[in-house]
């Protein structure tokens, strides 16, 4: 056998062997895998395949199993969309060309953990509610179906909530009160805030409470207050604020100033409303109760680090939970008649 001819046999060998070798394993990159979802919640995966190839999306709990088909949106680049019914565990895994291939696993909760929520209002059938801890947002929650939106991420460093007169929603932050659209109508930092029939604007911080009169100006009140974490406008003009740094609820007179205390040796009263019946009800972040201060009784002592309530217009009390202040773990809560107290399922909208 001549040398060429050796040769020649030798190429056909190696065409022949690559033409029966397997194809290359597929590279699979999924884009944006989420940390957590809610169960029911509609996500959308996006999957990049190298080499291009169609693939099938997989998630798997226990012994349940989703496949779903993908759709090209571009060469090698393909979407699905996924809805993970129960909480737990599922893992990801790509079908592509016979092939199994994991892309990681995500965990599925029950309800969406608000991140150290603040302030709640009631408006209609919604619930307005702030959102801290890098996420700085107003919600929008469904008081019925517990679906929320996110309305703004416009107001820096967000906290307190009001409603005015002209019922425009208020929001209160580390460098001024907006309207709940972004425009700023005071210049004047304030954690929690109530609005006057008049267009008066009261505010605290953390060693005042003050007045934004309606022209413009802002009047010092009183400063024998720490840490206060709510301003409640009663009906009789006056108003009472939650002194949670001295464990305590004053009241003040607008018109003469004048302070006294309603109550004392409370653990750590935050959040305070005056119910519709006309009587304040308010929340204990450390005992986790809600009172009613006329008559001192105790609504419920099953509340986890609650630190605000609203009322809506159907009388029922909703109550903001912190939850594990460490991470993103709060919740809102309905109070029944009988104290039980039962939580909003929070499923983010599509």
């Amino acid at each position: 056998m001549t040398r060429l001819a050796a040769a020649l046999r030798l190429v056909a060998a190696v065409a022949a062997c690559s033409a029966d070798a397997a194809p290359p394993k597929p590279v699979v990159r999924l884009a944006g895998l989420p940390e957590t979802l809610v169960a029911g919640q509609r996500w959308v995966a996006r999957l990049t395949v190298q080499p291009a190839a169609r693939p099938s999306l997989r998630a798997t709990s226990g012994a349940r199993t989703i496949t779903v088909q993908t759709a090209p949106i571009g060469r090698g680049r393909y979407t699905a969309t996924l809805r993970l019914p129960t909480a737990g565990i599922w893992r990801l895994a790509a079908l592509v060309r016979g092939r199994s291939l994991p892309l990681g696993r995500v965990r599925v909760l029950t309800s969406y953990p608000l991140a150290l929520p603040a302030q709640i209002l009631a408006l209609d059938r919604s619930l307005f509610v702030v959102e801290r801890q890098g996420r700085d947002r107003i919600l929008r929650v469904d008081a019925g179906t517990g679906r929320f939106s996110v309305v703004t991420t416009r107001i820096p460093s967000p906290w307190g909530l009001a409603r005015d007169a002209n019922g425009r929603v208020l929001v209160s932050g580390d460098s001024g009160i907006y309207e709940l659209g972004g425009t700023k109508v005071a210049d004047v930092g304030a954690g929690p805030i109530a609005a006057a029939p008049n267009g008066d604007v009261y505010f605290a911080d953390q060693t005042r409470v003050g007045r934004i009169p309606r022209g413009g100006g802002v009047e010092t009140l009183s400063t024998d207050v720490a840490a206060p974490h709510a301003l409640v406008l009663r009906r009789d003009g006056s108003l009472v604020v939650s002194d949670s740094g001295n464990g305590r609820l004053l009241r003040i007179d607008p018109a003469t100033r004048a302070t006294s205390v309603l109550a004392s040796g409370l653990k750590n009263p935050l959040g305070a409303i005056e119910a519709a019946d006309g009587d304040l009800l308010l929340v204990e972040f450390d005992s986790g109760r809600l009172l009613r201060m006329g008559d001192s009784r105790v609504l419920t002592q099953a509340l986890r680090k609650p630190y605000a309530l609203t009322q809506s217009a159907d009388g029922s009390v909703y109550v903001v939970e912190g939850g594990d202040l460490r991470r993103p773990s709060g919740g809102i809560g309905r109070v029944a008649d009988d104290g039980s107290v039962v939580r909003l399922r929070l499923v983010p909208s599509q």
